[in-house]
Order: structure tokens, then C-alpha cells, then sequence
């Protein structure tokens, strides 16, 4: 996993990143941003991060 984030493109996963965010907050289709993003080796743990940013996690509520 190190070999492949020392040799990707960083420009492209920066960009990547931005347009994930964008398209979250204003509600576009995520899909072919996060399709692109895989294409320029982001990690999924780097999309969710994005994500998370802004829609944050959800934690049920308990009953008991």
C-alpha cells in the first residue's frame, strides 16, 4: 500500500478529494466522482474520510 501511494499520481487524489466533497455538500451524483477517484488510486479510506466530513456518522439510538 505505500509503494502505491508513493506512486500516484498526488495531484490527481488531491483533486479527486475536493470533488468528492463538492459533490457531497451539494448533492450531486457521487457515483462517477468516486468512480474517477478509484481510477486515481484514493483509497476507500480516504473517500469515506471525505464523507464523513460531511455528512458525519451515524450512531443508532439505543432502546434499551
Amino acid at each position: 500500500m505505500a509503494d502505491l501511494k508513493q506512486s500516484r499520481n498526488l495531484e490527481a487524489v488531491k483533486t479527486s478529494l475536493k470533488e468528492i466533497n463538492r459533490a457531497a455538500v451539494d448533492g450531486s451524483n457521487l457515483m462517477p466522482i468516486l468512480l474517477e477517484a478509484a481510477m486515481n488510486y484514493v483509497t476507500l479510506g480516504e473517500m469515506v474520510g471525505e464523507l464523513k466530513e460531511v455528512f458525519g456518522i451515524y450512531e443508532e439510538t439505543s432502546i434499551f
